[in-house]
């Protein structure tokens, strides 16, 4: 009896690396307050620390 299994198979079964389909997702959509948030930071007119309150505030800003 044989097995054949990729080593990337291998290490993801190992929880070592992200399946494709992991590595690959979109950020999540913004709502119109997110957006406009987004935008002031941008421009440099939210502060690092108010941004992170933000952040903490509407997780989804995180991943942009």
């Amino acid at each position: 009896m044989s097995f054949h299994f990729s080593a990337h198979e291998i290490l993801e079964a190992l929880g070592l690396v992200q399946k494709q389909a992991e590595q690959h997702a979109l950020p999540p959509q913004l709502n119109d307050e997110e957006e406009l948030l987004l935008a002031c930071y941008r421009s440099g007119q939210i502060g690092e620390w108010a941004w992170s309150q933000h952040v903490a505030e509407h997780p989804a800003l995180a991943s942009r």
